[in-house]
């Protein structure tokens, strides 16, 4: 097995083992371990989907994100049939029902996943 480094802000690397002791792992490797394979598996699952998809896609941001999630909504328009936004004082949630080609869903949600505007992405195929 490899090994690799990685940088962690210490609230992150806190939280990380908070989760991990919860979880039942005995280490650090292992909690990133499952996380990465998580991870993997997700973009490996958007490469199958069929020619027509239909997800729900969440998104999680905090209030600096509005902007980029509705310059994306309009840039996606053509596959987001519903657009669902929820707002708190700690952050923001979007809900997004989306049909159509899955080269552009695909797109959507690697674009989400890939911005720092962005604290969390999950999707499901319906």
């Amino acid at each position: 097995m490899k090994i690799i480094s990685l940088s962690l802000d210490d609230e992150f690397l806190s939280d990380l083992d908070k989760a991990g002791k919860k979880l039942g792992y005995n280490s650090r490797s292992k909690v990133l371990r499952e996380g990465v394979k998580s991870l993997m598996q997700q973009y490996v699952s958007l490469d199958d989907l069929p020619a027509n998809a239909s997800l729900v896609i969440t998104v999680v941001h905090n209030h600096a994100g509005d902007d980029f999630v509705s310059k994306l909504s309009h840039e996606f328009e053509d596959v987001i049939e519903t657009k669902i936004h929820k707002s708190s004082k700690n952050g923001c949630v979007e809900v997004l029902l989306v049909e159509g080609p899955s080269h552009r869903a695909s797109d959507l949600v690697k674009k989400l996943k890939a911005s720092k505007k962005i604290k969390a992405v999950f999707y499901y195929p319906v």
